[in-house]
């Protein structure tokens, strides 16, 4: 098995879906505005950043690509991707989703994150992918 790395997890999954939704896809590697917009107010409404924050659609593109995102971009790229039908999909998704709660994952704090997120945030994680999940956590310890 090829184990990630945890730096993997910091969000890209959210911005990602977000960038490629058709409420805010452009041409190449452009990002619109009104994803930048909607950031900043998601951020704003959970009390993440001062109203006077600004974020440079530019910045989203080096987040995504080049860098650990900032927590308040996580928090709400994640709450702003689940208002625009986000699902985990896959073991990557599962960890980004994961890692969102808690940096030092067990199998254990895997299940327990998994039933909040569906009672919380009504997102369902699949017993395979949770199991993939544990998986890779597992594979983690042992290196």
């Amino acid at each position: 098995m090829n184990v990630v790395q945890t730096k993997q997890f910091k969000g890209q999954v959210f911005l990602k879906y977000l960038w490629q939704h058709s409420l805010y896809q452009l041409e190449g590697n452009q990002v619109s505005p009104q994803l930048a917009e909607d950031l900043k107010t998601t951020a704003l409404s959970m009390d993440l950043i001062p109203h006077d924050k600004q974020i440079d659609p530019s910045d989203i593109f080096y987040w995504i690509n080049y860098n650990v995102i900032p927590r308040w971009v996580r928090l709400s790229a994640f709450k702003l991707a689940l208002q625009r039908e986000w699902k985990p999909v896959d073991v990557m998704d599962v960890l980004t989703l994961l890692y969102l709660k808690n940096n030092k994952l067990t199998e254990q704090k895997i299940l327990k994150l998994a039933k909040e997120y569906k009672t919380v945030y009504n997102v369902s994680i699949s017993s395979v992918l949770i199991e993939s999940a544990k998986g890779v956590i597992k594979a983690k310890k042992e290196m």
